[in-house]
């Protein structure tokens, strides 16, 4: 499995991550997204945000202009070596539904930092300390058994492609996206040892993130596919009351999410102590409004009644979420 660091990604996190440092929470009213992962990393990256950002930049971004979750990593994929953005169909719908997403303005104003911050050699010199963390990270994830990527086709039935992990520094949180023939992992690394003479990683932190995101991209079509029509209103709410994260803003969101948590602890047991996997379980009922996760892990058992995923979904998914 290819894991690597994208200095794309690193470029519009970092620069989030110091607009927030020095403006807490302007940008996650919610608190607590960004996070100092490797602080000599960070540090270094936040002298050059000192330098060399404009004041127009720094206020650009403050107000939205670079978006936030998986759409700030949509605007970095869209980038080429030379730091333009292209026109990608992700492109436009943010242009579509961000007033504050200006292209030619970002474009300008990412080639003159990245220019005035020598940021290519910030990270070229960095990457002894990165290979450090990709090689943690190798480790934490197959600590109890080797982690074979093989286990998505034999779940879902089908490969949809070739699997990445793309580590990034400055946030919490992972996302699960498809570019192209590529299933990306992207996931947040913290650093647990000791200080960064000696990096590791949590296992059921590398392990979960995997399980998870890697199936996003099989479970979202088939959630927007069968629940678009439904009403679940009620379902919903109750999320909501029991704790489900703001991000989370619309039904057919939270039967994606629901469907890939509940993969993620069901596979997740080949790899993790059982003990680990019904403490995270305990934690997703009680306070992140999963109450009812439990009994969608329970679902697939009845996943090889069916030749295929999707008429497994079909009848025991949809049938069991409107109940």
């Amino acid at each position: 499995m290819d894991i690597s660091f994208d200095k794309r990604v690193e470029l519009l996190l970092g620069l989030q991550f110091c607009v927030e440092r020095d403006r807490p929470n302007i940008l996650y009213p919610d608190g607590n997204f960004f996070c100092d992962t490797l602080p000599s990393y960070c540090e270094a990256f936040y002298e050059l945000y000192k330098k060399a950002a404009s004041e127009e930049f720094v206020e650009y971004i403050a107000e939205g202009g670079l978006d936030t979750y998986n759409r700030t990593i949509e605007i970095a994929f869209s980038l080429d070596k030379f730091y333009h953005i292209g026109d990608t169909k992700e492109i436009v719908y943010i242009e579509s539904r961000n007033p504050r997403f200006n292209k030619s303005f970002l474009q300008k104003e990412l080639c003159e930092f990245v220019k005035k911050a020598d940021f290519d050699g910030f990270f070229d010199e960095k990457k002894g300390l990165l290979a450090e963390a990709i090689e943690a990270y190798r480790v934490a994830l197959c600590s109890k058994a080797e982690f074979d990527e093989q286990i998505f086709s034999e779940f879902y039935g089908y490969s949809l492609g070739k699997y990445k992990v793309i580590l990034y520094n400055f946030a919490h949180g992972g996302y699960g996206m498809q570019n192209k023939e590529l299933i990306v992992n992207l996931q947040g690394f913290r650093n647990v040892g000791n200080d960064e003479k000696h990096i590791m990683m949590k296992p059921s932190s590398c392990v979960i993130t995997c399980l998870h995101e890697f199936s996003h991209p099989y479970l979202n079509p088939l959630g927007e596919k069968y629940f678009e029509n439904v009403d679940l209103t009620a379902f919903f709410k109750n999320a909501i009351e029991n704790g489900l994260d703001s991000c989370y803003n619309n039904p057919i969101v939270l039967i994606n999410e629901y469907m890939v948590r509940a993969v993620q602890f069901y596979l997740g047991k080949k790899y993790l102590n059982p003990k680990d996997i019904e403490s995270m379980i305990e934690w997703h009922k009680t306070r992140l409004g999963y109450c009812y996760i439990e009994e969608v892990m329970s679902l697939f058992d009845l996943r090889w009644k069916y030749a295929s995923f999707e008429d497994f979904y079909k009848n025991e998914v949809v049938d069991f979420f409107i109940k």
